[in-house]
């Protein structure tokens, strides 16, 4: 009863307020469209207010009288857009500072405002993507709550009621769990484990909506456990330095298996300090804590997770507490002495006073102290046992007595503390130039307290020996130099400064002093690549002692400065050898052109298929043969009489002078008689054709018109080369056979150039090219193609470079065979026996 009387006064307060906002009863006046749920900020947000004509006809208003307001502030009218008479719209932009509600008015006469409608602005943002969905699972006894906990980061603040569907789906099953926070709960009736789960986050409010990323877990993997539990903490009178602690296993070992932490502490302190995981790093029930102090009380805890390391350490467990064992005390006590003054026999009082050691080095509880007294050179020794911190012992005057303490406890005694007791007329053996350690204990109503001490000399002189300099690091500029530090008995006094001397070769010597408690020092703004002798003097109050001299030489170049040279230096010449490398390949044939010009193979030459014993050969298949039928293929030979040797000989010494190109002069044994330019021959070699042997190698010819110059010439011999030089390339160019000039066989100045001998022929004899047998042929030409001969001058020939008389004008037949030769007996022309062999 009294729930509904609740819900029905809420209901009508919330009529009131819209009533209060509407502007009064007057529901019908006008009204603003749209009415959103909630806008976005920092977005532009466009209304309309309409009026009604019931409103108009009442107020007698219009659009011209009406008007915008956020809460108490009026919105400028150059926002306003008029739609009509009755209706105005309104763009603005959604801010923080736009306080609601927005309400259309209108000003009625006699400037009375009326309000027409009025709405709320939920402002804010639509939700962001979920982001860092995490999950946990609990321990429950000794398996998995049923019940997993997930949170998200939501992004930034939405300002909006937003709504937050937690999901998870597996193969079988769907889950879900609506929040209104950052985190919720997925409850399932069994947990499943090693299986993988589909997991996400929906978020929504009334600007829209956005899903997080999936995620796929397997539960086991996000187990948190429970912490374990200590069982006990027990220790060994043996080992002083260790506890052992155990723990109980908290789950199921079937489910998965856990490694542990383990952390302790000294009961007076707040540090914790934890073993490393690489010891405790496995299913372990036990573990002994070592390095500990003696009789101390330690305090333990541990904490565990999945073996493999997914998941979540549980919290730390219970502290558990437990004293080490005692040990025997590992400091001495200090000890003190008051001497009283000497009685009637001379014998005097000595109060021995003591402090209880520290627990840090009494390692137990101390059961009492151990005094002995020795007396001077005597062995006798008097021992006695002192439960309390103190001590009186009559003394005889004249001895010196030698007086140590000891405490003990169960396990031991510590070390000695000692003192001496001179005799009544030594006030000790102090001497000069020796160190003193002086201690002064205070005394409180009969208790040593805590000792002060100084070091002092009696007198201080200068060191006995000075330190010994090295250079621990050279540069270009600087050097870092480092001494030894001087033995204590050689100090003499107390080390005040050190001063560095140090000269360049030819130099002037300069020093620098640095503090007592330095040792190295960098010495800067040296010269580069200079020998400098360095020597270290040790300064006391007394004076000085220099040490050793040292030299050495700094360096040239700066550590790195070498390769900072070299290697940009091997980097420009590798990019050169590589821009090389590139562009000599992109010319390769340029470079092969002019290095390696294109040289035809021997054996596939024409010339391999011609022989002198068969002018014609027909063996060629039907591509091969390029000669038309109707083509000489021999060729005619000159021989020049032995009464025409002087004046060939001129006419060779003109052709010499490198002015002889024609074309026509140029043909010889080497080319083939259907090329549109004859080839010249190549010689090497005057051996018979039988020592050819090689099947490989390509036979040349040609012929030797005269062995020296100015002799008559035998009958012309043909002669085979055994060379396997290739043919040039102008059997298959012709237009470049120029380029080659005189290669095969010839120098530069027309002669043949025997390669065995070194002899020296004159001009090869000239050839003529076969002309080809046609109907349009001279008729004056024999059936084999020979015509007169074409005279042509040598002095013509050699125009350029020699002057003959007209007497001695030849003629040389171009073609055909001499009429004086005819006669005579010699011919010019002797076949080979053998021919020219297959290749």
């Amino acid at each position: 009863m009294h729930v509904s009387q609740n819900l029905l006064v809420l209901v009508l307060c919330a009529q009131l307020n819209v009533l209060c906002v509407m502007g009064g009863l007057d529901l019908q006046c006008g009204v603003i469209e749209p009415v959103p749920s909630a806008v976005e900020l920092h977005t532009e947000f466009t209304a309309t207010c309409v009026l009604f004509e019931s409103c108009i006809r009442q107020h007698v208003a219009n659009a011209d009288d009406m008007y915008w307001k956020f809460q108490q502030h009026k919105v400028p009218k150059e926002q306003y857009t008029k739609i009509n008479d009755t209706a105005i719209r309104i763009t603005v932009n959604i801010t923080d500072e736009l306080n609601s509600p927005l309400t259309c008015n209108v000003m009625l006469h006699g400037q009375v405002e009326h309000n027409i409608y009025g709405i709320f602005l939920n402002k804010g943002f639509p939700p962001e993507k979920p982001q860092n969905l995490t999950c946990i699972v609990h321990q429950a006894g000794k398996g998995l709550s049923d019940t997993m906990l997930c949170t998200w980061n939501p992004g930034r603040e939405s300002h909006l009621d937003t709504r937050y569907t937690l999901k998870a789906q597996t193969i079988t099953n769907t889950y879900e769990n609506i929040s209104r926070i950052d985190e919720g709960e997925l409850k399932m009736t069994t947990m499943p484990v090693f299986v993988n789960m589909m997991i996400w986050v929906e978020a929504e409010n009334q600007l829209g909506k956005s899903t997080s990323k999936q995620s796929y877990l397997d539960p086991v993997d996000v187990v948190k456990p429970s912490p374990p539990e200590i069982e006990k903490i027990s220790s060994e009178k043996e080992f002083p330095n260790s506890l052992v602690v155990s723990w109980n296993l908290i789950l199921n070992p079937l489910l998965f298996k856990l490694k542990y932490n383990i952390r302790y502490r000294s009961a007076s302190s707040s540090d914790w300090t934890e073993v490393p995981l690489s010891e405790t790093g496995s299913s372990i029930k036990s573990f002994r804590l070592q390095d500990l102090k003696p009789y101390t009380e330690y305090r333990v805890s541990v904490r565990c997770i999945k073996e493999d390391g997914f998941g979540y350490w549980s919290d730390w467990s219970k502290e558990m507490s437990a004293t080490t064992p005692e040990a025997k005390p590992s400091g001495k006590p200090d000890l003190w002495r008051v001497i009283g003054p000497s009685d009637s026999d001379k014998n005097r009082l000595v109060t021995l006073m003591w402090k209880e050691p520290d627990p840090s080095v009494a390692n137990g509880k101390i059961l009492g102290y151990e005094v002995e007294i020795e007396a001077g050179r005597y062995p006798a020794v008097k021992r006695f046992t002192v439960n309390g911190t103190s001590a009186d012992y009559m003394l005889t005057e004249g001895r010196t007595y030698r007086i140590t303490v000891a405490a003990f406890n169960s396990k031991g005694q510590s070390p000695r503390a000692s003192l001496v007791i001179p005799a009544d007329s030594q006030k000790g053996d102090i001497k000069p130039l020796k160190r003193y350690k002086i201690l002064v204990f205070p005394v409180y109503s009969g208790t040593p307290g805590a000792c002060r001490s100084v070091e002092e000399y009696l007198k201080q002189g200068c060191p006995t020996i000075g330190p010994t300099v090295r250079t621990r690091k050279k540069e270009r500029n600087g050097a870092l130099l480092e001494w030894n530090l001087i033995p204590f008995m050689s100090r003499n006094g107390f080390i005040r400064n050190y001063t560095i001397f140090y000269q360049a070769e030819g130099g002037v010597e300069e020093s620098i002093t640095v503090d007592y408690a330095n040792r190295q020092y960098t010495l800067t703004s040296l010269s580069t690549n200079t020998m400098y002798a360095v020597h270290v003097s040790a300064n006391t109050d007394a004076g000085s002692k220099n040490g050793s001299e040292f030299t050495f030489t700094t360096l040239k170049f700066a550590p790195g400065e070498i390769e900072a040279i070299v290697v940009p230096v091997c980097l420009g010449f590798l990019f050169t050898a590589v821009v090389t490398l590139l562009l000599c390949f992109n010319k390769r044939d340029l470079i092969k052109k002019h290095i390696w010009p294109q040289v035809p193979d021997p054996g596939n030459s024409r010339i391999a298929n011609w022989s002198p014993d068969s002018p014609v050969r027909h063996n060629f298949s039907p591509k091969e043969q390029v000669c038309p039928e109707g083509i000489i293929t021999d060729f005619s030979v000159i021989n020049i009489e032995n009464d025409n040797i002087d004046d060939y000989n001129k006419a060779s010494d003109s052709l010499k002078k490198g002015k002889y190109t024609s074309e026509e002069h140029s043909s010889g044994i080497g080319g083939s008689s259907c090329m549109s330019s004859p080839r010249q021959s190549v010689s090497d070699s005057d051996e018979a054709d039988s020592a050819q042997t090689t099947s490989s190698t390509v036979q040349y010819s040609s012929v030797v018109a005269t062995s020296y110059r100015g002799q008559l010439p035998s009958a012309p011999v043909f002669t085979r080369s055994e060379s396997t030089q290739p043919l040039l390339d102008c059997e298959e160019r012709p237009e470049d056979q120029h380029l080659y000039g005189n290669l095969n066989g010839f120098n530069r100045e027309g002669q043949l150039q025997n390669s065995e001998q070194g002899v020296r022929h004159p001009s090869r004899l000239y050839f003529k090219r076969p002309r080809m047998i046609n109907e349009d042929a001279d008729p004056s030409c024999d059936s084999l193609g020979f015509c007169p001969a074409d005279e042509v001058t040598l002095q013509d020939s050699a125009a350029t470079g020699t002057s003959q008389p007209d007497r001695e004008r030849q003629t040389v037949p171009r073609n055909g065979i001499n009429a004086s030769l005819e006669r005579n007996e010699t011919k010019s022309y002797v076949p080979q026996q053998n021919g020219y062999r297959a290749q």
